[in-house]
């Protein structure tokens, strides 16, 4: 444990300080409102949760030291718990001051002993979910209501659906999200959340090791009807077992990701940060804790976005690219001012060369991909020759502002 816990502070320590925020008159360096809009580098950092268990007591999850560890290593403030007892909500608390919020999945076969008189009679989700408030205080981020995969554990749809209502009852303020239901039968007997899910909504494609990136479609179609919904979240699952699972989804992981942000969605929660035993393998660290490829992308790619602080213009590049079948991007720019292109495919293992034109000047370049531990490459000129297969970054850094 002390081995892992030293090398999960050494990944954290790689991650960069808080970087100056960009000043109004360093927007002078930025290309005019013709090219395309970068985005906070940071809000892509916002985005990005885990999925944890921690009343699975019996196995990784039960060392709190450990998953404090891995959460502050990976860089994440974002955690949605699922199945909260008592015994995890002051652990759960303490990470509020690393920065770390939790959503709650709240689960209508949980034993709650408290009265329901404290809820005017509403029901035993009043009870939890008032508890859970108090007990989390500001730490709380939200709440997940039940739905297809909390009927487990319930004698019927309608129970859980009664659970449902009596904890919109309470909680006044604090966000109510519902997960997204394939199944028709139970859509059917929950279609009484309806006017609850206008808070929000998780979805949650099926779980795939394909290559293609399954569910994206029903993503954007559930995108489209949620788009008046705040917040609007998305979880994704990987399994990972062995070096080619392991690879693989270390690359699913980052697309849905990004996929994930260019959609629009509030949170993207990574199903889960560890593997819970042998059986089940979507986590991001292994049974004896040490990180998978998937962790060490995306804690890459957090340590080049993540610098939270004020507000900032981030203004405009002005670039374009070849033809590129399947090719997405995304502009993002730090607060120092320099400008990170990325680029992947809606199918990673599908490879290829596009040729990318920088019309903003520059005074740097640099290119780097998350699935790899090297140093930056360093570019000449203003059009780049790039192999896009995996997710790639281009750092571009234009000159500052004159004096005055």
């Amino acid at each position: 444990m002390r081995r892992l816990l030293t090398a999960l502070g050494l990944l954290a320590a790689c991650t960069p300080q808080t970087s100056p925020v960009l000043s109004g008159a360093a927007h002078c360096s930025a290309s005019p409102v013709s090219g395309t809009l970068a985005r906070p580098a940071d809000a892509l950092a916002d985005t990005l949760g885990v999925a944890t268990f921690l009343h699975y007591t019996d196995t990784p999850y039960g060392t709190y030291a450990s998953v404090a560890a891995q959460l502050e290593a990976l860089g994440v403030r974002h955690v949605r718990d699922s199945g909260a007892r008592q015994e995890s909500l002051p652990f759960l608390r303490s990470l509020e001051a690393r920065g770390v919020r939790t959503l709650i999945q709240l689960d209508p076969s949980v034993d709650v002993h408290a009265t329901a008189a404290a809820c005017d009679g509403r029901g035993p989700g009043c009870t939890h979910a008032l508890a859970l408030q108090a007990a989390l205080g500001s730490a709380l981020e939200g709440f997940q209501l039940p739905g297809t995969s909390l009927l487990i554990g319930t004698q019927s749809a309608e129970d859980a659906l009664s659970f449902a209502r009596s904890v919109a009852a309470v909680a006044p303020g604090v966000p109510r999200v519902a997960p997204f239901v394939e199944d028709d039968a139970t859509a059917a007997a929950l279609s009484g959340l309806e006017p609850l899910t206008t808070q929000g909504a998780l979805f949650a494609p099926r779980w795939s090791n394909t290559t293609a990136l399954e569910g994206v479609a029903e993503a954007e179609a559930w995108s489209a009807r949620m788009s008046g919904s705040q917040p609007r979240l998305a979880m994704a699952g990987v399994l990972g077992a062995g070096p080619e699972q392991e690879a693989l989804q270390a690359r699913l992981l980052l697309v849905r990701w990004l996929e994930s942000f260019t959609r629009g969605d509030t949170r993207f929660y990574v199903h889960e940060l560890m593997d819970p035993n042998a059986m089940w393998t979507g986590g991001l660290s292994r049974l004896d804790g040490a990180p998978k490829p998937a962790f060490l992308a995306l804690q890459r790619l957090m340590a080049r976005v993540s610098e939270p602080g004020p507000a900032f213009t981030p203004g405009a590049l002005e670039w374009s690219h070849a033809a590129s079948p399947g090719l997405r991007s995304l502009v993002l720019r730090q607060r120092a001012g320099a400008f990170l292109l990325v680029l992947w495919r809606d199918v990673p293992e599908q490879a290829g060369r596009v040729a990318v034109e920088i019309r903003t000047p520059l005074v740097r370049a640099s290119l780097s991909r998350p699935l790899e531990a090297r140093a930056p490459e360093e570019l000449q000129g203003s059009t780049f020759d790039v192999e896009v297969s995996d997710v790639t970054v281009l750092e571009l850094e234009p000159p500052p502002c004159p004096p005055g």
